[in-house]
């Protein structure tokens, strides 16, 4: 399992005296590294009525600004609201919060922050696929999103992914991955905690109009939330897709999907990213990643013609 190195302080808005998890792993709360310290900012200035944003800290940069809080609201892909889903607001540092009844949700976050190195997750797990969308650049010192994080419900799930050293196949809901023999693969401590569900592949079919910002502008022909959420495998996951759009035999294309570090430069949570490239097969049934070429991370995967 992954353990980072970075540094973090989580600032939890709806807890108290929490104890930092023993396993060296991400936290299943935050996604922050699990070893680290759980306490309140001890180096935010605040003059004498107790306003962090009174003035900026002499150790961040003049691009930090003041955020009070994160607002926003967590629904299903037909807009109901989720409710109980944590919220982590990550970079440096982790903030949490819990969605309420109506999906929405108030991250306080009361410090000076580089807003384009931070990130918002609504944790999904175990029956709802996770997201990350960049944070947004606060207005009065307030960080609202300005469209709800719409998370799509998994299928079924299906079998346990195959063991790395070992490699193979493993299906489900028309999606296929290709495991080689010696991948070593890293759950997300959120999925080691589901026990064997947490090994299943779980898939998600998305609208792409449902789909977050940076998705969207990345114009997939089809797209999928795939589970177990934020793996990582040290080598290239191999993945057959349905060719849903229809696309014709022999297509080029290219593999989008959704960033997930939110800890390590290159930092690319919410981002949509150039993962692989493939064609469409001969009898345009499927879409399959290039030999030698496919996915270092499952999270949401779409894929495009690819450009000459």
């Amino acid at each position: 399992m992954r353990a980072l190195a970075l540094p973090l302080v989580l600032t939890l808005a709806a807890c108290s005296d929490p104890a930092p998890a023993a396993t060296p792993a991400r936290d299943a709360a935050t996604d922050a590294p699990a070893d680290v310290a759980v306490d309140a900012p001890a180096d935010v200035a605040v003059d004498d009525a107790g306003d962090p944003c009174a003035s900026r800290p002499a150790d961040r940069g003049p691009t930090s600004v003041c955020v009070r809080r994160v607002e926003g609201r967590v629904t299903d892909l037909d807009g109901a609201p989720l409710a109980g889903r944590p919220i982590t607001v990550c970079g440096p540092a982790c903030f949490l919060a819990i969605t309420a009844a109506d999906g929405s949700f108030r991250v306080e976050v009361g410090d000076w922050i580089d807003v384009a190195i931070y990130s918002v997750q609504a944790h999904g797990r175990p029956d709802y696929a996770s997201v990350y969308v960049p944070l947004a650049a606060p207005i009065a010192d307030v960080a609202r999103l300005p469209e709800a994080m719409a998370l799509p419900r998994y299928d079924a799930p299906g079998p346990e992914l195959p063991d790395g050293a070992a490699g193979g196949t493993v299906s489900s809901g028309g999606v296929t991955l290709t495991i080689a023999p010696g991948t070593r693969l890293e759950l997300d401590l959120e999925d080691v905690d589901l026990g064997p569900l947490g090994r299943r592949l779980r898939v998600a079919p998305v609208p792409v109009e449902r789909a977050p910002a940076a998705l969207v502008e990345a114009a997939p022909s089809a797209l999928y939330a795939l589970a177990p959420f934020a793996l990582l495998a040290s080598r290239p996951i191999g993945v057959t897709l349905p060719n849903r759009a229809g696309l014709a035999p022999g297509t080029a294309v290219e593999f989008i999907a959704l960033g997930v570090e939110p800890f390590t430069p290159p930092i690319n949570a919410g981002s949509a990213l150039v993962a692989a490239l493939g064609r469409v097969s001969d009898d345009g049934a499927t879409v399959t990643t290039a030999p030698d070429e496919g996915l270092r991370t499952l999270s949401w995967i779409g894929y495009r013609p690819r450009s000459p």
